[in-house]
């Protein structure tokens, strides 16, 4: 359960909308790095290889849609 809960967290981060200044890339960025850190935190002895791929992959999908706002 708690995978979930971080793993919806993590997709709400990176969902929202991109700032629209000049860092916007930098912050995609950092949103990123931030939700592969609670990817890893949420199975941290990698026990379910599934679950933690998955994870990493809403992660880059939601920072290519960042990135690709930030124009």
């Amino acid at each position: 359960m708690r995978r979930i809960a971080l793993v919806g967290l993590a997709a709400l981060a990176l969902g929202a909308a991109a700032p629209a200044r000049a860092d916007c890339t930098a912050d995609c960025n950092a949103q990123y790095e931030a939700a592969m850190t609670a990817c890893q935190q949420s199975n941290p002895d990698a026990s379910q290889v599934d679950s933690l791929q998955s994870c990493m992959d809403q992660a880059q999908q939601a920072y290519g849609q960042c990135l690709a706002r930030c124009g």
